[in-house]
């Protein structure tokens, strides 16, 4: 079974010995960078956090999550969803509001968007 979190670890902004990593996945396209990107900021200790919105939901429903398992948290804009109707995403767990995305994004020392 994928086990993967929320972001609600991150309460403040991250302090400059914490570094950590927000990906921002707004488009279904270029998954096999995204799995890149995660694993190789993982690798040198970054803490990473996925977020999927807009058409990035689209790969939220398919396999890409379970590629981040151990890797990164995860979150899935509800709001996203609902508009898409993908009110069945297996992930159903990590959806989070669309203003709670951003607090969450807001907390990362570094931000990246696809």
């Amino acid at each position: 079974m994928l086990v993967v979190g929320k972001p609600e670890m991150v309460s403040s902004r991250s302090t400059s010995h914490q570094r950590t990593l927000a990906i921002l996945v707004t488009t279904s396209r270029y998954p096999e960078y995204i799995v890149q990107i995660a694993k190789t900021a993982h690798e040198k200790g970054i803490s990473i956090y996925v977020h999927y919105s807009g058409q990035g939901v689209i790969l939220a429903e398919g396999n890409h999550p379970r590629q981040l398992d151990g890797i990164a948290a995860i979150s899935i804009c509800r709001d996203s969803c609902d508009e898409m109707g993908l009110t069945e995403n297996p992930y159903a767990s990590c959806f989070v509001p669309s203003d709670r995305m951003i607090e969450l994004i807001q907390t990362c020392t570094r931000i990246v968007v696809f």
